[in-house]
């Protein structure tokens, strides 16, 4: 059974280590927190091996072990550290450590090889062999002519010298570039004659078939009575390093944005081309340099490396780091703008390592961002003072964007119509007419639209719209624009031009010709008057001349009456009112009227009380033996269907339509052509349905939007269906 003793001052790394080494039964692992810990237990116990941890709050393992051999005690000693340091490989090897393991990679296998080292330490106690051997690094010793003693596997390996070559002598500065030996013999007389503890130098390393590789050389003298007996080496091979440095200075001089870096005191360590040339300082050795120091090369940026000091503070006290725009103004007198970030850098312990500055210029990027705000607020400003409906929407049917117009209507802010569901603010029957038009559209298609809605104040309101894809730069739909421009009133303009138009024809087409044929009608009879001998003949004359007179007055009382329809405005108006009022100023003698219209309103031309007018005079003056009048309603799919109809002799067949037409009747002929044309401004139409020897009905269709019906009144008319 070999005995471990196991200090780490981290309690979950001692479990582990305890835990694998004890797991195979032939180790026992009693464990310290602390050197002095150990101490404790090496008093009352004996163990075969020591296994410490490097760092340690307190005494660390280096030290801990420089104690174990000042004591005199040549136990076997492990060193497990977290990482590999140079310095502490070589001290650890000089203070008398049999091996030196990092605690890294995979756990399992980092605890087997901790295992099979304490065998090996156990079964070699007191060797330094193995420890050389197990160092990655290439070591050697030399003798105080500079003839190498030994070499480690690792050197062995790295110079391609065996161990044959070692015993038939091999001077150290074989393995040294012959440029660079008169400096290295220096440095190693200076460790030899103990002007230095021990030395760290830079050079080009030599192997054995003459090809060469960068590397640092650490060097120790090995005493005895005070004297040096021998130089031991350790060396770090520098080629993927300097390949990194090189790769990196070549990156930074290529980078089209300042770069500097500096140490923890803040002294300048590197910097690139553009920041020279920038600050006005090339061919400035400005390496170990403080900004304050530079300040007086430069001196336009004086200022500017002054104040650079105070940010690097920030910079510091802000583990995370500084990051801000500044802007100065250059020898042209031009201001640029720079995005300046400030990385700082520490070391294990906390203390300052090194800050790394890079200053992209973004002056251009600044204007483009200031241009691209004021278009933003531009296209915002034309958006939103746009009179139309303007909204945007992704694929799923979420607003992204909306106008004031369209967020007014909803009485709703940008704000909450952003992100919200069309389909949660529109009423269902404008969804069941537009969702297939935004479909198509998410399929590419640009679709335009008309559409007609009521407004129960203004009336009929009319929109046109269009949706257009939004594409991306995948060149998919991503999205749809909404567009619906209020043409109410150039659709009433429109109507009204095209009635002013038809007037204008129709009254033209009378003034001209119907009064000019009453005149020559008139004239003729008036001439026959006037050249008939016989009274009774010239009375004859002159009464058909007076019915040409009162004609051409009718006809005049028409173009009177039509050239006032369309004037005015449509409006809402109450059927049952309006029959009650025509009522009273019609004679109607033994006649009565039924009329069942209450709570029913219709959109149309103030004339509407003339067209009710004439249908009830029609009805009294040509209905025959009348008796009743009857008024009422019904609702239809096609809309509101609001019949007059009497009882009297009623019309054949081939009058049915021709009562509309001009001219046509027994009077004027222009009665029920005006009503005609009256109630076609709202788009409402009228027929006649009656039965020739039962009577007259004419029927008026009210579409939807242009009626409203009260609930009772409705109800009503459902039962009398």
């Amino acid at each position: 059974m070999i005995s471990v003793l196991y200090v780490d001052d981290d309690p979950d790394t001692r479990g582990r280590v305890k835990f694998f080494l004890e797991a195979g039964g032939e180790v026992s692992v009693l464990t310290a927190d602390s050197a002095d810990g150990a101490h404790v237990l090496l008093v009352d116990q004996r163990f075969d091996v020591i296994v410490s941890d490097y760092q340690m709050s307190g005494t660390d393992g280096i030290a801990f072990l420089k104690q174990i051999r000042a004591a005199g005690n040549e136990i076997p000693f492990i060193l497990f550290a977290e990482r590999s340091r140079e310095e502490a490989v070589i001290e650890a090897f000089n203070s008398g450590a049999q091996f030196y393991l990092l605690k890294e990679g995979d756990q399992e296998e980092c605890f087997s090889t901790l295992s099979l080292r304490i065998r090996q330490a156990v079964r070699r106690r007191g060797g330094h062999e193995d420890l050389e051997n197990s160092l990655p690094l290439p070591f050697f010793e030399i003798d105080i002519k500079g003839n190498i003693l030994r070499m480690n596997r690792a050197a062995h390996e790295a110079f391609l010298y065996s161990r044959e070559d070692i015993e038939r002598g091999v001077h150290h500065l074989q393995l040294i570039l012959p440029r660079e030996r008169v400096r290295a013999c220096r440095d190693i007389e200076t460790v030899i004659s103990r002007d230095l503890p021990h030395s760290q130098s830079n050079y080009i390393f030599q192997r054995k078939d003459g090809s060469s590789f960068p590397g640092t050389l650490y060097v120790n003298p090995v005493l005895q009575d005070g004297n040096t007996i021998c130089i031991r080496g350790l060396i770090v091979d520098l080629t993927v390093q300097m390949e990194n440095e090189a790769l990196l200075r070549t990156l930074i001089h290529s980078m089209p944005d300042l770069f500097c870096f500096k140490d923890g005191e803040g002294r300048w360590i590197e910097t690139n081309e553009r920041s020279l040339t920038f600050l006005r300082i090339e061919g400035l050795d400005y390496k170990g340099l403080t900004d304050d120091e530079i300040a007086e090369y430069s001196s336009f940026y004086r200022k500017i490396l002054v104040q650079s000091g105070e940010s690097d503070s920030r910079a510091w006290q802000s583990a995370g780091g500084l990051r801000e725009d500044q802007t100065f103004v250059g020898p042209d007198g031009c201001e640029r703008t720079f995005d300046i970030i400030r990385t700082p850098i520490f070391k294990d312990d906390g203390s300052r390592s090194g800050l790394v500055i890079i200053a992209r210029d973004i002056t251009e990027k600044k204007k483009a961002e200031e241009e691209l705000i004021k278009g933003r607020q531009l296209l915002r400003a034309i958006i939103d003072n746009n009179p139309a409906w303007i909204a945007c929407v992704d694929r799923d049917g979420r607003y992204l964007l909306a106008n004031r117009n369209f967020c007014e209507t909803f009485n709703l802010t940008t704000s909450e119509i952003v992100g919200m569901d069309g389909r949660d603010l529109l009423p269902p029957h404008i969804l069941e007419r537009h969702m297939p038009l935004v479909e198509a559209c998410l399929n590419g298609e640009t679709v335009h639209f008309a559409d007609e809605s009521p407004d129960w104040v203004k009336g009929p309101k009319y929109d046109i719209g269009s949706y257009t894809p939004i594409t991306g730069s995948d060149g998919r739909v991503a999205g749809v624009v909404l567009m619906v421009n209020d043409v109410t009133e150039l659709k009433r303009t429109e109507t009204a031009l095209s009635q002013a138009n038809r007037k204008l024809n129709l009254l033209s087409s009378i003034t001209r010709h119907d009064i000019l044929n009453s005149l020559h009608v008139l004239y003729g009879y008036l001439d026959l008057a006037s050249t008939s001998g016989d009274e009774g003949e010239k009375t004859v004359f002159i009464g058909k001349a007076i019915e040409q007179v009162k004609k051409i007055r009718s006809e005049i009382d028409f173009t009177r009456d039509y050239q006032d329809l369309g004037v005015h405005a449509p409006e809402w108006q109450e059927p049952q009112k309006l029959l009650e009022q025509a009522w009273q100023f019609i004679a109607s003698g033994n006649v009565t009227l039924h009329a069942d219209l209450e709570g029913v309103a219709v959109y149309a031309d103030p004339m509407l009380g003339k067209v009710i007018s004439n249908l009830i005079d029609n009805a009294l003056r040509h209905g025959g033996a009348v008796t009743s009048i009857t008024a009422s309603f019904r609702l239809t799919p096609d809309g509101l269907i609001w019949s007059v109809e009497d009882d009297g002799v009623g019309l054949s067949e081939d009058m049915k339509e021709r009562i509309f037409l001009k001219g046509v009747g027994k009077n004027t002929g222009y009665g029920l052509f005006l009503a005609r044309e009256i109630l076609g401004i709202t788009e409402i139409s009228i027929r006649e349905t009656g039965t020739s020897g039962k009577g007259a009905r004419f029927e008026i269709l009210v579409p939807p939007g242009r009626y409203l019906c009260s609930v009772e009144s409705c109800v009503r008319a459902d039962r009398t269906r």
